[in-house]
């Protein structure tokens, strides 16, 4: 697959690039795996959960309590899809960690606690962005603007130090759709290494008494 040459690729400043919408806070206790209206991307899943796509439609994403009050938040911050929304907090290196929305078309979701969500002001392929902000050429930018110790941080005002980099979207999609698909192939393998185990320890269950 061809890449396209150095001089095919643009850089643009993270500003330029992107809007940083409105976030929430709310904590673990109020989000709900079973019912809701509102969907919650929180920190803690982007960083462990989620890979560098969630697709609202397709994947186990919480709500926000129903009886939580969602009024100051405006229209224009609920996610839409291609919104990217970066972890700024981790107890270690992964800080910075980030999804690309899709499937969000009928949805509602809100970016939640130590996130910052951002919007393209420019065109880009779906998916492309979700695994740019998770590649070693943004985060090789980001890292040495990481603050903190025991616990990593990122704040918007160092992100907008940072600056984005793709190729024409003819690229940019062959490039998520790639990526894309070897991500799927994973989940697979996955999936029957785990049932695997599950069939070795039930064997084992039954054979050695």
């Amino acid at each position: 697959m061809e890449s396209g040459t150095a001089e095919d690729w643009m850089t643009v400043p993270f500003d330029k690039a992107f809007e940083l919408l409105q976030n929430n806070t709310f904590s673990r206790n109020e989000m709900s795996t079973e019912n809701g209206i509102v969907y919650n991307i929180h920190y803690g899943d982007v960083l462990i959960k989620y890979g560098s796509v969630v697709n609202l439609s397709k994947s186990k994403v919480p709500y926000i309590r129903s009886n939580v009050s969602l009024s100051k938040f405006a229209q224009h911050s609920y996610l839409r899809d291609g919104d990217i929304v970066i972890a700024d907090t981790a107890e270690d290196y992964t800080v910075g960690k980030a999804v690309e929305i899709v499937g969000a078309t009928g949805m509602k979701a809100l970016s939640g606690l130590h996130t910052i969500p951002c919007r393209p002001k420019l065109s880009f392929a779906p998916m492309y962005l979700g695994y740019f902000f998770n590649s070693k050429r943004f985060r090789t930018q980001m890292l040495p603007l990481v603050q903190g110790t025991k616990v990593s941080s990122i704040s918007k005002s160092e992100i907008l130090k940072t600056a984005v980099v793709f190729p024409s979207y003819e690229v940019q999609s062959r490039i998520a759709s790639m990526l894309y698909t070897l991500d799927q192939k994973i989940d697979i393998c996955n999936a029957c290494a785990h049932e695997l185990v599950r069939v070795k320890e039930a064997l084992l269950q039954q054979l050695i008494i």
